[in-house]
């Protein structure tokens, strides 16, 4: 069937920070598509090149929790979901934790 599918850089860097605060000990998360943005999949030069994506991401981990296994959890699980989720594939996920936060209290 003709036509086109167009995923917004928009709908990968959210799907992203969704899955990065599904891990544990994340306080907040903010992602962005790597490349240079063209709202269109699979163009070149587009964020999902010839269905892959690379990812950057910005973190704040809670106080008390070990930083690398936090980011390991977080690289794993924004992989798989964005793999789920969009049938791309993940060349890359570039984490930075840029602030540490007391736990959200009940």
């Amino acid at each position: 069937m003709k036509g086109r599918i167009t995923i917004e850089d928009q709908v990968i860097e959210k799907i992203a920070t969704m899955a990065a605060l599904e891990v544990e000990g994340v306080a907040a998360s903010s992602a962005r598509a790597a490349g240079p943005a063209s709202g269109q999949p699979g163009a070149p030069g587009s964020p999902a090149h010839d269905n892959e994506v690379s990812l950057d991401l910005r973190l704040a981990v809670e106080y008390g929790c070990a930083v690398m296994d936090v980011a390991k959890e977080v690289k794993r699980n924004v992989a798989r979901m964005v793999s789920l989720m969009l049938g791309l594939r993940v060349a890359a996920v570039d984490i930075t934790v840029e602030d540490v936060r007391a736990p959200a209290r009940d």
